[in-house]
C-alpha cells in the first residue's frame, strides 16, 4: 500500500510540474503578441511624427513663405539623412538637387501655391510636389 500511495505521490508531482510548465509556455507566448503590438504601434508612431513635419505644409492656397519654409525643412532633412531623401518636383520639374534655386528665383513670397504629398510603400512622405496655379 506504501508503494501505491508513493506512486500517485510522484505522478500527483509530475501532473504539477507538467501544469506549472505549460502555464510558463503559455505565458511567454501571450508576452510575444504584446511585444509585437508595441513594436508596431512604435512604426506607426514613428511614420506619423515623421509625416507631420511636411504634412503641415500639404494642401492648396499656401503662401510662399510657407512653401519656402518647407524647403528650408526638406533641404535640412535631405542634408541629415543619406539614404531616404525626399524628392522635390515644381510644375513637374525635378529639383531635389537644386532647392536654392527653386526658393530663391521661382517661389514668391505674395503667390500661392499647391503642395502634394508622395509616400513611400512603407507609408512615408518621400516626395512633395509643389504647383502654382494660374
Amino acid at each position: 500500500m506504501e508503494n501505491a500511495a508513493k506512486a500517485l505521490l510522484i505522478a500527483g508531482a509530475v501532473l504539477i510540474v507538467i501544469a506549472l510548465i505549460s502555464l510558463g509556455v503559455y505565458i511567454i507566448s501571450s508576452q510575444k503578441g504584446t511585444i509585437e503590438t508595441s513594436k508596431d504601434a512604435g512604426d506607426v508612431t514613428q511614420i506619423a511624427i515623421h509625416n507631420n513635419n511636411f504634412l503641415q505644409y500639404v494642401g492648396s492656397g499656401k503662401s510662399g513663405s510657407e512653401v519656402k519654409n518647407l524647403l528650408t525643412y526638406i533641404q535640412t532633412y535631405n542634408i541629415r539623412s543619406e539614404d531616404d531623401k525626399i524628392g522635390v518636383t515644381y510644375n513637374g520639374e525635378d529639383y531635389t538637387s537644386n532647392l536654392n534655386g527653386l526658393t530663391s528665383s521661382l517661389i514668391m513670397g505674395l503667390k500661392t501655391y499647391e503642395v502634394s504629398a508622395g509616400y513611400s510603400t512603407e507609408g512615408y512622405v518621400n516626395a512633395i510636389s509643389i504647383t502654382r496655379p494660374e
